[in-house]
């Protein structure tokens, strides 16, 4: 049996990401190493510094970090000495103006402000690197990406979950066909006061990402969203605390299916418990192959479990899920946020070095988007919805 293979910090950031190849730029003998310099959008109060990408970027060996923009002036001043660069504006569109970077790393929560700063940010000659969710609805994506294909620009997003050392390990077994083919996939929310259309937005997204990895592109999906006991309708729709757009429903199921019958599920309900036991059961999915099932916690930090099957009793059979063999196990630490997100920063760079599309790109992140406004249009229109999505406005959209 191989031994479980734990990370350090230092392995965490250091990691090759199994099969993902990274790189930095090489110079000519006796000249230095070519960075990139770039810049992080903010906005302190409203979407803050999301998940740890401005950090990482600041961290990264081939990255020059030569301005910060944040419309709050205090945050500004908090975020320049944090991140330890030169110069600070409370305009973005001015640092765009003046800084001119070769990457743009797009932090907020709140959704609804990365459509204008992308663009920005794409027209003024950047790269981009945005914090999930993507954007607020499908048309928005649809002209980011338009934009970023005429420019010639490179578009990553923050679904960092698929570039974890675990899932990047059960992706290349899966590849080469370890467990046999792969059957089924089913995600669990958080539950708890998110459950439902604040889950579904900001948890279930990632989730919906890591599905494609695995299975590809969507054909279809059945949903029902539940307000309580009732149906939901377009008049439950709220704005959360993250504007991340309307949500609506506290409780959801959803199918997709993928080529080759491959199903994939993801359930939410208020009622669910946030506080477990063991950490197995937290927000997570199973990933079933012919062989072995497997479960992703899909939280921080982000373990890889295999359900070891029990002996029959007469009380029934007692099956268990176990750390995987051979997997990484990544340490907890104060900056398990900021690493991982890291591994999105490394891989963006790499592709903009190499002249390659990211490995979770802008496309990846409208078609994990198109996955979440499926399960609205399937519940209004109580029918199958095919992908690509025809309708490219949000659903819940008065």
């Amino acid at each position: 049996m191989i031994p479980h293979q734990p990370y350090s910090r230092r392995d965490f950031l250091q990691t090759s990401l199994g099969a993902l190849a990274v790189s930095t730029a090489v110079p000519a003998f006796g000249q230095a190493p070519v960075k990139l310099r770039a810049a992080v959008i903010g906005h302190t109060g409203f979407g803050d510094y999301g998940n740890g990408l401005d950090q990482a970027a600041a961290q990264h060996p081939a990255i020059q970090l030569v301005a910060v923009a944040d419309a709050d002036p205090a945050g500004l001043q908090r975020a320049k000495v944090r991140l330890n660069v030169p110069n600070a504006y409370e305009d973005y569109r001015l640092m765009l103006e003046k800084e001119k970077p070769d990457l743009v790393v797009i932090c907020p929560r709140h959704t609804g402000q990365h459509h204008a700063m992308a663009l920005a940010a794409l027209r003024a000659g950047a790269h981009i690197c945005v914090e999930r969710p993507f954007t607020t609805t499908l048309v928005e994506a649809d002209e980011i990406l338009a934009v970023a294909q005429a420019a010639k620009r490179r578009v990553a997003v923050n679904y960092q979950l698929r570039l974890q050392p675990s899932v990047q390990w059960l992706l290349k077994q899966a590849k080469a066909g370890a467990f046999g083919r792969l059957v089924e996939m089913q995600a669990f929310g958080k539950g708890g006061q998110r459950a439902g259309g604040e889950d579904l937005a900001i948890f279930a997204i990632s989730q919906f990402d890591i599905m494609r990895a695995f299975a590809g592109d969507v054909l279809f999906c059945s949903a029902t969203v539940m307000t309580d006991d009732r149906d939901m309708v377009v008049a439950d729709a709220r704005i959360p605390a993250d504007n991340i757009g309307p949500v609506a429903g506290t409780a959801l199921t959803s199918e997709f299916y993928f080529e080759r019958g491959i199903r994939g599920t993801f359930v939410t309900r208020s009622t669910a418990a946030r506080t477990v036991k063991k950490p197995v059961d937290r927000w997570s999915m199973n990933i079933r192959f012919m062989n072995e099932v497997f479960r992703i916690n899909t939280d921080l930090p982000c373990e890889l479990f295999i359900l070891k099957n029990g002996e029959w009793k007469s009380t029934g059979r007692s099956d268990e899920w176990a750390l995987t063999p051979g997997a990484p196990v990544v340490e907890s630490t104060p900056n398990l946020l900021v690493d991982s997100a890291a591994p999105v920063v490394v891989d963006v760079v790499a592709a903009i070095q190499e002249s390659r599309e990211p490995v979770v790109s802008g496309t990846d992140g409208v078609k994990a988007l198109e996955m979440v406004m499926a399960v609205y249009q399937s519940t209004l229109q109580e029918k199958r919805i095919h992908f690509p999505l025809k309708t490219r406005t949000h659903p819940l959209a008065p």
